[in-house]
């Protein structure tokens, strides 16, 4: 069975995706950009927010391809400029407020992309779809819009990186899932 907490936000302001959920006939995990869909499990829980309906595509695509594979080389990180000893939001003592940005690691890891056909999704997304069994991408991904893929239980959606840049810096490209397709 699929760990789907993996897939949940940890993100302060986002309470309502910190778990898996339910809603009609699947169980969902999300964090906002990356979605994974299976069949539903009993023990987890419904909710009605976020609505998955209105972001899952309305079109069935019409092809599916493994994604190529390669090595993802090691995470690089840097030391967490927001936190204070200890991965905490403020230097007092006894504080329990864990930093957002790091989530307590005193350490961001640099934002990294994976070419995915015309488009560009983040590393960590990319690793967490190449963790699932049998995945497969959707073989012509939009350019706008979530990308599909499927994999042995399951499907999901991921958001690509709107440019391979992050906040007008350059983002280092690490690898390629899916080539381009030919015109």
């Amino acid at each position: 069975m699929i760990d789907l907490q993996k897939y949940c936000s940890t993100e302060l302001f986002k309470l309502y995706l910190h778990h898996p959920f339910s809603q009609s006939n699947y169980t969902y995990a999300t964090n906002g950009h990356i979605l994974v869909r299976v069949p539903l499990r009993p023990d987890v829980e419904k909710q009605k927010k976020p609505n998955v309906s209105s972001v899952w595509p309305k079109y069935e695509p019409t092809a599916w391809i493994a994604p190529l594979t390669f090595d993802f080389p090691e995470p690089e990180s840097l030391p967490c400029k927001d936190c204070y000893n200890g991965g905490r939001v403020h230097d007092c003592p006894g504080c329990e407020c864990v930093c957002q940005k790091c989530g307590g690691t005193e350490e961001i890891f640099v934002i990294r992309a994976v070419k995915l056909g015309p488009l560009y999704i983040q590393e960590k997304y990319a690793r967490l779809m190449m963790e699932l069994p049998k995945i497969e991408i959707e073989a012509q991904p939009p350019l706008m819009g979530p990308v599909q893929f499927r994999f042995d239980g399951g499907r999901g959606l991921v958001m690509p990186c709107i440019l391979p840049g992050h906040g007008g810096k350059s983002v280092p490209i690490i690898g390629t899932m899916m080539e381009e397709p030919a015109p």
